[in-house]
């Protein structure tokens, strides 16, 4: 009988909280197939880990001192475009999540998010697909239909989403909407 042994997903924790960190490591610890390889207090040490530890996921929080995450977020996409970052924050503003997507961001997940999000975030942004908190989604969603509506409202040409299409949105930035389903241990979210 052949054991098929699996590779853990590789895990850096960046946030200037300590206890936040002793946290999210409890956490991570109790998925089987994850392991914590670092962790950094800010984002220039978070950069050094990049470059020796080459992890799979990296946890980065915003507001850190030295090098903020954003700041660091860019340098890490420019420089290992293959890792993917996932944003973990108190900071909900649609202004920081679409300059985190901007900068390379997979994923954006609220520190008050349910702690079996952050296992599915982890799934998601490995399968190579975005991951937000419900409350980011929405709030994204909604930001974007609000601009379209201006745009729409201005012009007498055609509007650029149906209703159809607008109602489609709405169902997308819902929490309950978007749900992760397991098939052949991956994750996808509807």
């Amino acid at each position: 009988m052949t054991t098929e042994q699996v590779t853990p997903i590789r895990i850096i924790l960046v946030d200037d909280h300590k206890l936040v960190r002793a946290g999210l490591r409890m956490l991570i610890d109790g998925m089987t197939d994850m392991v914590i390889v670092g962790e950094a207090g800010n984002g220039a040490e978070a950069l050094a880990l990049c470059a020796t530890l080459q992890p799979d996921v990296i946890l980065l929080d915003i507001a850190m001192p030295v090098l903020n995450g954003l700041d660091a977020l860019q340098q890490i996409h420019q420089q290992y475009p293959a890792m993917r970052v996932i944003i973990l924050s108190m900071l909900a503003s649609e202004e920081h999540v679409i300059r985190a997507l901007c900068q390379g961001a997979t994923g954006y997940l609220l520190k008050d998010s349910a702690p079996a999000e952050l296992e599915l975030a982890i799934r998601c942004v490995l399968n190579g697909e975005t991951w937000l908190s419900p409350p980011i989604s929405r709030q994204v969603v909604d930001g974007y239909l609000a601009r379209v509506s201006r745009v729409s409202s201005s012009e007498s040409g055609d509007e650029p989403l149906s209703e159809r299409q607008r109602e489609v949105l709405r169902l997308l930035a819902r929490d309950d909407a978007i749900r992760p389903r397991s098939r052949h241990g991956s994750f996808h979210v509807f």
